[in-house]
């Protein structure tokens, strides 16, 4: 490879990456948190992206496309935030998911979906306990290395009135 193609390829990476950060930066400025209570790049606490992808470890088996495994996300990140909710709160939003799911499921398949809530539930109270911060959202990206996960959260728990 040329020495000149590589420092395009690592200029267009560059700007992928800063385009990238621009963009998470929009989307929490549209939202309630402000720009500065997100954490990009080292330092601070734990990435949560890191932490996600630790959280569906045991699943990940589950999935063989990228597809599969942004669905896994997906529910992983709806178990981890209802699980951070009081337990009549959590209820509901389970209930209303399953509601939401029967239109494009089978009773088998929203047994299945309800199970695997459930076991990520627990294990998030029990392997992830004493994190108490959401995730807001979450964007999978499949780059030359393989995927890349990044997570929008919080800084802090919101604090309880």
């Amino acid at each position: 490879m040329s020495l000149k193609s590589k420092r395009n390829r690592e200029k267009r990476k560059r700007e992928r990456r800063q385009n990238y950060l621009k963009s998470l930066k929009r989307k929490s400025e549209m939202g309630s948190l402000d720009a500065e209570d997100i954490a990009i790049g080292p330092g601070g606490p734990e990435k949560m992206s890191e932490v996600l992808i630790e959280f569906v470890a045991p699943y990940t088996h589950l999935t063989d496309t990228e597809e599969e495994y942004r669905k896994l996300l997906t529910m992983a990140v709806c178990a981890w935030n209802m699980s951070l909710l009081p337990l009549k709160d959590q209820q509901g939003m389970i209930a209303k998911i399953l509601q939401e799911g029967r239109s494009e499921s089978d009773p088998e398949a929203t047994a299945g979906m309800l199970a695997i809530l459930g076991t990520m539930m627990a294990r998030k109270r029990t392997s992830f306990s004493e994190n108490k911060r959401f995730i807001l959202d979450f964007t999978l990206m499949e780059t030359e290395t393989g995927r890349h996960l990044s997570v929008i959260s919080p800084l802090e728990p919101p604090t309880t009135p």
